[in-house]
C-alpha cells in the first residue's frame, strides 16, 4: 500500500506545489507548515524510490474483515507522522437561513492576521488577529446570507513578521438552510465516538467500500521527504503531474475512512453528537484487541498520542490530532456541522462535582477543573458559540432538530437509582424542549439525544450514565423521560423521533406503552435510532430498560456477530463501525439509515408522517440485510415480531421477519439501499477485502507513476 503523508491527494499536492512556487518567487524564506518536514534536500533519489515501496498487509486469521496491519516501520517513533500537513485548517457550522460560523486555525502557530473571504463578496469578508491565547484559532460569525444557497470561502493566515508569506486554506463550501416555509428535501448524517479506546489514525487501515473501491493511498512519503518531493516536482511539467494523478490510486490512505464514505453522500449538514475526541485515553503506537481473553488482532497508530488530557494544551492537542486527519479535513471543508458534547471530551461518564483519581488522574482531581479547560478547547476548535447551550434549528418546512445538552446539567450518576427525580436536562432545559416540540411547525421533530433514552449505559448501579438503569420501575432521571413523554401525549405532538449514539453499537429501539413495565402508559410510541462508533472500540449490545417498553427492533454489536459482548473490537471489524443518515423527501417522508463506515447499509426504516388525528397515509417499512446471503427483506411495521435468544451474557433480542416483500443488492444510494441483519453467528465476522487483482493493479499503477516521475526528473 502506498500512502501520502504530506498531502490530501495528488491534485491537492499539485495545487499546493503551484502555491509554493509562487511563494518562492516572492520570498526566499519559507514559513509554510510543511517546514516541519526535514530540510534535507540531498537525499539520494534511490531513497525516495524506497519510500514508494508498497507496504505489506496481513489479514487477521480470525476474521474475514478487511483487516490491514501496519508495517513495523510505521509503528516506530523515528517514523512518527506529523499531526497535520495543512497550512490552514477550516470548517463551518451552525448554519441557519442567513448565517454561518466559520472556524479556522493557522497551523504555522505564529501570530498572524486571519482573513476570511466569502464567495469573493468583499462585504462579507472579515479579519482578526490570532495568537497563542486562542491556540491560533478563531470562529467567524457571518450574517446577511441568503437561504438555501451554496457559498464558497477561503481563509488566509498572514504572519505578522512576514506579510509576504501568506498561508492559504483549501476552498471551503457550505450551504445555508432552506426557509422555514419551503417544503424541500433535506439530508444529513450524524456521528459519534471518534478515536476512542486507543484506536487512532492508522495509516495502513483500508476498507473496500460499497462501490467496490479499496480506500487506500497514493504515495508513501514520510514527512522528512516532503521537501525532496517538492524539489522533484519542480522539474515536472503539468502534463506529468496530470499523468501521475491519473496513474496513482487517488483514494486516501488510512486514517478516518468514515469521512470519505460520508462525503460521497453529499449531506446538507452533519450532527456531531459528542465523543469526537477522547481526552481520557492515550493512543499508543501498538494496541492489541481481544475477544474475551483471546488476542485476535493488532492495531497500529501513527501518529500517536501519549497522554491523558489534564491541561488546556492537552485538550487542544486532542482536537488537533483528530482534525489533522486528511479525510476529516476534506469532509469538514465541505459540510457544515452542529456540535454537541458528551463525556469523553472531558473524561468517561463525568458529572459536575465528581472527584477523580487514579489510575488516570492525581487523586482528588476535580472533574469541574477538567471541564473548564476542555470546554475552552472545544469552543476554540469547533464552529460553535462562545457558550454552547441546548438549541434547535429548523431545516425547511419538514424538519426541526433539537440539540439538548445531557452532560452539563446532570446530577451525579450514582443518584440515577433514586426513587425520586434526578436531573439529566434540568428543569429549565426540559421546559425548553417540551415548549419547543409543542411550538414547532415542522412535520418531523428530531431529538438529537447524544445519550439514548432506553438503553442502559455506564458501568453499573453507581454509574448509570444515561436515563436507563435496568430496573423496570421509573427511577432517577427516568422521571424526566416520563414528564417528556407525557407532555408529548397530552398535547398530541406527532412525529417525534430520537437519534442517538454513545453506546458503540448500532440499533433501532422502539418504546411502546404496550410493553411498559414502569406503571406508566400515557405516552405515544417513540422510535430511537442509535449508531455505533465511527472509529473506536465496538462492544455490546447493552442491556435494555423496560420502564417505557423499550425493545430492540434491530441491533448490531460484537455479541450479534458471535464475539464477546464487551469485546472492544477495532475499527477493522468494519461492520461494527457505523454512522447515521437521515433524509426527508419533498413530500415529508422520513428515511433513517444506519450505515457501515464502508458504505454498506446495516438497517433502513422509512416513515410517513402521522397527522394530528393519529392517522398516516401508509405504513412505514424497515429493511434489514442478511450478512450470510446478502438478501434483503422488507416488511411493514405490523409484520415483524421479536424473539429473544439467551446466552451467558444475557438476553439478546433480534428481529424475525414474517413477510418477505423485496430483495435487492447491498449498496448505499440515495434511492435504494440494503443492510445487514443482526443474526448471531460465530463464524460471521464479516467484511470484505480487496482482491489480488486489485492489489496488483494498485502496485502496477503506483510503480508506473514512479517511472514517469523518474524519467521527467
Amino acid at each position: 500500500m502506498i500512502v501520502i503523508a504530506c498531502t490530501n491527494q495528488m491534485i491537492l499536492l499539485s495545487s499546493q506545489f503551484n502555491q509554493r512556487q509562487t511563494a518562492t518567487a516572492t520570498t526566499s524564506t519559507k514559513t509554510s507548515h510543511f517546514d516541519h518536514c526535514s530540510k534535507t534536500m540531498k537525499v539520494p533519489f534511490i531513497a525516495l524510490l524506497l519510500a514508494f515501496l508498497p507496504a505489506t498487509s496481513a489479514q487477521d486469521s480470525n476474521s474475514t474483515t478487511s483487516t490491514t496491519t501496519s508495517t513495523a516501520a510505521a509503528s516506530t517513533s523515528e517514523d512518527e507522522l506529523p499531526i497535520t500537513t495543512s497550512d490552514v485548517f477550516i470548517q463551518s457550522g451552525e448554519a441557519s437561513e442567513s448565517s454561518i460560523h466559520i472556524m479556522a486555525r493557522c497551523n504555522n502557530e505564529v501570530d498572524s492576521i486571519m482573513k476570511l473571504t466569502i464567495s469573493a463578496e468583499a462585504e462579507l469578508g472579515q479579519e482578526v488577529d490570532v495568537t497563542s491565547d486562542t491556540d491560533y484559532t478563531h470562529t467567524f460569525v457571518v450574517d446577511g446570507l441568503s437561504a438555501d444557497t451554496y457559498y464558497t470561502y477561503l481563509v488566509e493566515c498572514i504572519p505578522n513578521d512576514d506579510e509576504t508569506n501568506v498561508l492559504q486554506s483549501v476552498e471551503g463550501l457550505f450551504k445555508t438552510v432552506p426557509s422555514a416555509e419551503v417544503a424541500q428535501a433535506v439530508s444529513f448524517v450524524w456521528v459519534s465516538c471518534l478515536s476512542g479506546q486507543g484506536y487512532g489514525r492508522n495509516p495502513d487501515f483500508e476498507i473496500t467500500n460499497s462501490d467496490g473501491e479499496t480506500v487506500k493511498g497514493a504515495i508513501l512519503i514520510n514527512c522528512n521527504s516532503c521537501d525532496v518531493l517538492y524539489s522533484l516536482l519542480s522539474h515536472c511539467s503539468y502534463v506529468s503531474l496530470f499523468v501521475i494523478a491519473l496513474s496513482i490510486v487517488i483514494n486516501l490512505s488510512g486514517g478516518y475512512v468514515v469521512f470519505d464514505t460520508m462525503e460521497k453522500l453529499a449531506p446538507d449538514f452533519a450532527v456531531f453528537q459528542g465523543d469526537m475526541v477522547y481526552g481520557d485515553n492515550a493512543i499508543p503506537a501498538v494496541k492489541e484487541y481481544m475477544n474475551g481473553t483471546e488476542v485476535i488482532g493488532t492495531w497500529y497508530n501513527n501518529p500517536t498520542k501519549d497522554f491523558v488530557a489534564v491541561t488546556l494544551d492537552d485538550f487542544r492537542a486532542n482536537w488537533k490530532y483528530n482534525h489533522g486527519d486528511e479525510k476529516m479535513q476534506s469532509f469538514l471543508s465541505k459540510v457544515p456541522i452542529y456540535v454537541q458534547w458528551d463525556d469523553h471530551e472531558v473524561t468517561n461518564n463525568w458529572w459536575s462535582g465528581e472527584i477523580l483519581g487514579e489510575p488516570l488522574y492525581v487523586n482528588d482531581t476535580l472533574a469541574d477543573d477538567l471541564v473548564t479547560v476542555s470546554l475552552q478547547a472545544l469552543i476554540e476548535h469547533n464552529p460553535v458559540n462562545e457558550v454552547m447551550m441546548y438549541r434547535s434549528q429548523k431545516f425547511g418546512q419538514h424538519l426541526e432538530i433539537f440539540f439538548p445538552d445531557f452532560r452539563t446539567y446532570r446530577s451525579p450518576n450514582p443518584d440515577n437509582i433514586n426513587p425520586s427525580l434526578v436531573d439529566m436536562m434540568g428543569e429549565d432545559q426540559l421546559s425548553w424542549l417540551k415548549e419547543g416540540l409543542l411550538q414547532s411547525t415542522a412535520i418531523w421533530k428530531l431529538i438529537s439525544a447524544h445519550d439514548p433514552l432506553g438503553i442502559v449505559t455506564g458501568t453499573g448501579p453507581d454509574d448509570y450514565d444515561s436515563f436507563a438503569n435496568e430496573d423496570p420501575a421509573i427511577l432517577g432521571r427516568e422521571f424526566e423521560v416520563q414528564d417528556l413523554l407525557s407532555y408529548i401525549s397530552d398535547n398530541n405532538i406527532e412525529n417525534v423521533v430520537s437519534i442517538s449514539s454513545d453506546v458503540h453499537f448500532a440499533a433501532h429501539v422502539s418504546m411502546s406503552p404496550e410493553r411498559a413495565e414502569g406503571n406508566f402508559t400515557n405516552f405515544k410510541p417513540l422510535e430511537e435510532f442509535v449508531i455505533g462508533p465511527i472509529h473506536g472500540g465496538a462492544f455490546g449490545p447493552n442491556y435494555m430498560d423496560a420502564s417505557f417498553g423499550a425493545e430492540y427492533v434491530f441491533e448490531k454489536g460484537p455479541l450479534t456477530l458471535g464475539y464477546d459482548r464487551w469485546a472492544n473490537l477495532a475499527p477493522e471489524v468494519v461492520e461494527l463501525q457505523s454512522f447515521g443518515h437521515a433524509s426527508v423527501s419533498e413530500d415529508g417522508e422520513l428515511t433513517i439509515k444506519l450505515i457501515n463506515i464502508d458504505g454498506n447499509l446495516l438497517y433502513e426504516k422509512t416513515m410517513t408522517p402521522v397527522s394530528s388525528d393519529g392517522t398516516s397515509s401508509e405504513e412505514g417499512s424497515a429493511t434489514i440485510n442478511s450478512t450470510s446471503s446478502g438478501e434483503v427483506t422488507t416488511a411493514t411495521d405490523t409484520t415483524t415480531e421479536s424473539t429473544a435468544s439467551s446466552s451467558s451474557e444475557g438476553s439478546v433480542t433480534t428481529s424475525t421477519v414474517i413477510e418477505d416483500t423485496s430483495t435487492t443488492n447491498g449498496t448505499v444510494s440515495e434511492e435504494t439501499t440494503t443492510g445487514n441483519s443482526t443474526t448471531a453467528d460465530s463464524s460471521d465476522k464479516g467484511g470484505v477485502s480487496s482482491s489480488g487483482s486489485d492489489a496488483m493493479m494498485n502496485v502496477m499503477s503506483s510503480w508506473w507513476a514512479i517511472v514517469v516521475l523518474f524519467v521527467q526528473w
